[in-house]
């Protein structure tokens, strides 16, 4: 039964539902405390009793939690809600999920490149740590827009599996001849229902990347023709994609786990390649620029004066045309002018770099903070645990007590991220306002160079 919005529940308020799959529901929440919104993953009522699906559930979060990369979703702790149903807290990204992306158009190598990198880092990543996702297909990956580039987001280690043996748990989580994982992207050894392994991560990698670049995966059809092409099919041909890009999708769905790259040279050989192919099809779009004044028109007025880039457009052809008058000899309206026009230019790039190193601090900030909550959230987690299975008794009051003690820490961190995030805040907007203070003065004097270089003109 879903939560019904506006409810709360232990540490969260539920605000929206923002999905569902075989294990549970995931919700929009607001976590009361801390006051964030974040993505919590909810088993489903009927399997909260179901020993065997409650310990995938712990693992899951276990597994996730110990990756800290920016490329995976970052996950905060777990536990049980007043109802019963246990919950996976996790980081809430605003994006588009990659099969989203390709279902309008397949991406050009160029465009394909860099998310590719992005993922395989991300994987990497997650592998060095004893992590296999086991389940990486394109809905299982977040694509958003920042500062004009796309970023990757890897989510839902739900069926991850923990290899590093310092990391097994006791018990057997995978049944014998159960097989985990989406058919259109499953490696031929997941079929088999071999022991998890970072060349399975490759495999589906290389699936990812061939969906990418065509607009589907390698393999069609329904699940015994899938499991007997993984198995036995070379893959298709890549037309249209520059041979080195496909040489690597083709290694990378090698039947065999050896013949695959290493994961942990998968990303180096991507950034290559990408190297190789750069974007040159994201130009500023040029259609309702604002034509070039003075020098290059000669029949040149006064313009009306846009966003960039025909605003810097404008500005480059001002300072170009008075420095040429200037070399051509003393004009004091016009050096009074671009002097002027210099010095805040060096002003606004001053007070640019201080805002980018204020941005850089608050993000510092708040990601040290994150770590220090989602261990303390971790550990709150990990002994509650524990408490639910405890009877009343003197184990149960002292771990009682250290739930307390971590619960303070956590609200003293973030008493102390509050304060610290107010004051980085006032200083920003206090450079904002100077920023734009300039930016308008520096506006007001270019108007000023232009009517000295009409000036100017015989």
């Amino acid at each position: 039964m879903a939560i019904a919005a506006g409810s709360t529940e232990g540490p969260y308020r539920f605000l929206d539902k923002l999905g569902e799959g075989g294990m549970g529901e995931v919700y929009l929440v607001e976590h009361v405390t801390l006051g964030r919104r974040e993505a919590l993953k909810v088993l489903r009522p009927e399997l909260a009793h179901a020993a065997e699906f409650v310990r995938r559930f712990r693992r899951e979060a276990r597994a996730s939690h110990r990756v800290h990369h920016p490329g995976i979703v970052s996950v905060y702790d777990f536990g049980q809600l007043p109802g019963g149903r246990y919950y996976l807290a996790m980081e809430y990204v605003v994006g588009e999920r990659l099969d989203q992306l390709v279902a309008r158009a397949a991406l050009s190598a160029a465009e394909a490149l860099p998310l590719l990198g992005q993922l395989a880092a991300a994987v990497a990543h997650a592998h060095q740590h004893g992590v296999v996702h086991r389940d990486l297909k394109p809905g299982n990956v977040l694509v958003s827009e920042r500062a004009g580039k796309r970023e990757l987001r890897v989510l839902d280690f739900g069926i991850a599996k923990i290899i590093a043996p310092e990391y097994q748990e006791s018990g057997v989580l995978t049944l014998q001849g159960e097989v985990f994982g989406s058919p259109a992207y499953m490696a031929p050894e997941q079929w088999q229902a071999r022991p998890a392994a970072p060349a399975m991560d490759v495999y589906s990698i290389g699936c990812l990347a061939f969906e990418l670049l065509t607009g589907a995966p390698p393999f069609p059809g329904r699940r015994m023709e899938l499991m007997h092409a993984h198995l036995t099919a070379p893959p298709p041909a890549l037309a249209g994609v520059p041979a080195d890009v496909a040489a690597l999708v083709h290694a990378c769905l090698a039947k065999s786990p050896a013949e695959r790259p290493p994961s942990s040279e998968l990303p180096q050989r991507l950034a290559r390649l990408a190297a190789a192919h750069p974007r040159s099809d994201f130009e500023p779009d040029d259609t309702h620029a604002e034509r070039a004044p003075l020098a290059a028109d000669p029949a040149w007025a006064p313009t009306e004066r846009h966003a960039f880039p025909g605003v810097e457009r404008r500005r480059l052809a001002l300072r170009a045309q008075a420095e040429t008058i200037l070399d051509r000899g003393d004009d004091r309206a016009v050096m009074v002018a671009l002097a002027r026009v210099h010095e805040l230019e060096v002003e606004l790039a001053r007070l640019g770099q201080r805002l980018a190193a204020l941005e850089a601090e608050t993000a510092e900030l708040e990601a040290a903070a994150r770590e220090r909550q989602g261990a303390l959230r971790f550990a709150v987690a990990e002994l509650s645990f524990e408490l639910g299975a405890l009877t009343e008794g003197a184990a149960r009051a002292e771990l009682e007590a250290d739930i307390a003690g971590l619960e303070r820490q956590l609200a003293e961190v973030s008493s102390s991220l509050d304060a610290d995030l107010i004051a980085l805040s006032d200083r920003q907007v206090a450079a904002t306002a100077s920023a734009a203070s300039c930016e308008e003065a520096l506006e007001a004097a270019y108007i000023g160079l232009e009517r000295a270089l009409l000036a100017s003109r015989p």
